[in-house]
Order: C-alpha cells, then structure tokens, then sequence
C-alpha cells in the first residue's frame, strides 16, 4: 500500500492511498465469502456455493463497494496508528480509482490533534516566583469585626442615613450597551463599604424606601474589569437604615465564636485561616501566569471544528444563562443590549479560540506527564460536591447542562469532572517543587 500525507490549514490532513490490485482483489474474495455466508442456492448448502455463483448473484457493484469499505478501514487505522494520529472528526472519503485486477485508489481528509511543541515549561515555572504571603493586623481586625457584625444588634432609626450608620440597600447598575436588570442587595456601615469612590457619598441623607439614581465613573481597576473607566448608571433603593451595636471584644466573644479560650486564640486561629487563602489565591495567579506564558511560545493552528464545537457549546450556555439569571428570551436581551446575534458569536468565537488552545497544550503537557483521572477520583469528586449541595439551594443553572428527558446525563457529568480534575493535576505540575513548603506553611 502506497499513501502520502499533505497537511491543510486549520490542523487538517488529507491522506491519498493506493492498495495494490493484489491487496485489493484479496478484499474482493474477502467481500465475496462474507455477503456469500448467508445466501441460500438450490443444490448446495448455506453459504457454500461456489464462488463463481455467489459473485453472479451478488453482482460486481455489491462486492466492489463491500470491499472497498474493508480496504479504506483497514488502511485507515493502519496510517492512523502507524503516524500516531488523533482524528477529530469523521473521515471525508473520496473514491478516485475502483476496478477488479486494478489498484484502488482514494483519500479521506480528516481533522486531527495537532503536534505541540512544548517549551520547557518546568523552567518557565521556575522562573516565575512565589510571592511572600503575610497577614497584617488590620486584615486580621477586619475579620474580627465582621464576626462582630454577625452577633451585632440592629436598632431601626427614623432619620436620614449619616456616615457611620448600618444601610441596607438594593440596587441596578447599568451602562450604554448593557441593561441594568438584576438585583443586587448589600448591608453595610456606610462610609465603610469599600464601594467605587463616590457611592457611599450618595447614599447621605437617604431615608428607608427612598430611591435615587445617579452616575459615577468606575476607577481604572475594578473587581469587574469590563467597567474599568466606564460610565456607569446607578439606581438605587434604601431598604433600611439602622444603628449597629457591636458586642465587646473579649475572650468571652472569641468563646461563643467557636472552640476558643481567648481572643488571642481566636485572632491566631484568623491569621492562620487568612493565611491559607492568601497561599491558594497566590499559586492559581502564579498558575495562570505560567500557563499564559507557555501558550505564548506554543505556536500551532489551532483545530477549526474543536473551536466551533466550544463556541456553540458557550453560546448555547450564555443563552440558558440569560433566560435563567435576567428571566427574558435571548431575542429580547439582543433588543435591550442593542447587539445582534453575530456579534455575541465573533466575542465567543475568540474566547473558544483561547480556550481550545489552552486545553489542547494542557493535554499534551499531562500526556509528557503521564497524567490520567481514575474513576475513583471523579466519583469522590461527585460526593464531595453533592454533600456541599445537600445544605444549599441545589444551582439550578449548573443542572440545565447536564440535564435529560429523563433526568441528569450523569455521563457528560462524569466527562466535566473529568476535564476539571484533569486541568488541576496538570496545572499543579507548575507549583509541585513548592508544595512541602506550602504544606509546612499551612
């Protein structure tokens, strides 16, 4: 058998091949014996007629096809594994030459896993250095007062909001090209909110149910970094405004917090806690930025059909995510936002494009790593999420994904365990020389 292997754009491939007339009149007897197996003929037994007979009564086009499609399988598979191959798609076949006593002829195109170069991935993880992580006092203080909050009494005021009252409110924020729809609510001193600058200045002088609009430009580097200097439109309503009455800070308030002697223990035990966020916070940063700059020195074209697999797959989430969060239809979200349905897609299309080009590097990274999900590890991972779900309202858009006719598709459950448990063994190949240390910390 002779074949050749052309590379397309978008990580296509088209293979030509030619089966000698030998081979292939071997697939033609092959084909002949086994349509033959179960045809009766008057005078001799099932399936053992001549062959001279079996192939008048099957007629040559029956046994070409027949063999043509036992050749182009076993060609096929035998490039596929000889080339180590990964298909990603179906095969497109196309028949150029087809006679008995003649070479067979035909290529299939194919879209496959591309061959990643990697960089040297665990010398870029190295270069790019753990912060040193501390808790100051004030973090510490903090958190005191939150829990101080949380045994606070509450005592209704019949006056305007001052700075250093206790405010409850619920607001809308919205800006040019995006509608303000759902509802947000918060409690909080006011003056001490950490609001955008300027936010809390305008809830002064509000009483309860009143309600007031108003505009503000958000800083250069919000938590929502798609408002970063953007204008945005406020409407707002004071649910409540009341005195706060914190309890006394003593080691009788660290012993109803929880199994403390003294408020030292309490702040120590804090610190610890505090200390522990900050560390995890730190190695999925350090993560991200290993991972970032690997895909930078990974160049290969990234598959077209894995692309717009995951851009129908988010664009069919966005959906589901509209109707559930903001209760409309997808049409009338394109009205308020003024957008149209391609340009939704072209901004997804660009996300699948990273995303599929992360995950691909990913895999090939967990492959040199020997990296694999037991399905003990995905069952254990589904019982740790399902008791966090019995004491909580169950999300009701993270079933809709997974959800059937006749209950939860428990294998593509299994399928997105398996992909995130997947990426956290890969990605904590970048922290594993840290991890002792980050353990004796802990």
């Amino acid at each position: 058998m002779k074949t050749s292997i052309r590379e397309l754009p978008k990580s296509k491939i088209e293979i030509s091949f030619e089966v000698s007339a030998k081979d292939f009149n071997r697939f033609i007897e092959e084909a002949i014996l086994s349509l033959g197996k179960d045809i009766e003929i008057e005078g001799f037994r099932k399936g053992k007629a001549p062959k001279e007979i079996l192939e008048e009564r099957l007629g040559p086009e029956k046994i070409l096809n027949t063999a043509a499609q036992r050749a182009m399988e076993e060609s096929y598979k035998k490039v596929i594994f000889e080339n180590n191959l990964e298909p990603i798609s179906k095969p497109n076949v196309e028949i150029l030459k087809i006679a008995k006593d003649n070479p067979f002829s035909f290529r299939i195109k194919v879209f496959v896993i591309p061959k990643i170069s990697l960089p040297d991935y665990k010398k870029i993880a190295s270069e790019i250095k753990k912060e040193e992580v501390s808790v100051s006092e004030k973090e510490i203080d903090d958190t005191v007062f939150q829990l101080q909050k949380l045994r606070a009494k509450f005592i209704p005021l019949a006056r305007p909001a001052q700075i250093g009252d206790f405010v409850e409110i619920e607001y809308t924020l919205s800006t040019e090209d995006k509608m303000g729809n759902e509802k947000f609510k918060d409690g909080f001193l006011l003056g001490k909110g950490d609001f955008i600058p300027g936010f809390e200045e305008k809830l002064e002088g509000m009483t309860k149910e009143e309600e007031k609009e108003f505009s503000l430009i958000f800083p250069e580097n919000p938590p929502k970094k798609d408002l970063a200097n953007r204008k945005v439109n406020f409407k707002v309503k004071m649910l409540d405004v009341k005195k706060m009455e914190l309890p006394e800070i003593s080691d009788s308030f660290a012993q109803n917090v929880g199994k403390f002697k003294t408020m030292s223990d309490l702040r120590r035990s804090i610190k610890e806690g505090l200390k522990e966020e900050k560390i995890f916070t730190q190695e999925e940063k350090r993560k991200s930025e290993i991972l970032e700059k690997i895909v930078k020195l990974c160049f290969f074209e990234v598959p077209e059909i894995l692309v717009f697999a995951e851009k129908e797959k988010l664009f069919e989430d966005f959906k589901k995510e509209i109707k559930h969060s903001l209760k409309i239809s997808f049409e009338e979200y394109l009205n308020r936002v003024k957008k149209d349905k391609k340009e939704i897609e072209d901004n997804l299309l660009k996300v699948s494009q990273k995303r599929v080009k992360n995950f691909l590097i990913l895999r090939e990274i967990g492959k040199k790593e020997k990296i694999f999900v037991t399905d003990e590890e995905i069952e254990d991972r589904m019982k740790e999420i399902n008791k966090g779900l019995a004491s909580q309202n169950p999300p009701k858009f993270f079933y809709e994904k997974f959800r059937r006719t006749d209950g939860l598709d428990l294998e593509k459950l299994k399928d997105y365990y398996r992909s995130i448990i997947f990426t956290e063994k890969v990605l904590k190949v970048f922290v594993r020389e840290d991890e002792p240390k980050a353990k004796s910390e802990r």
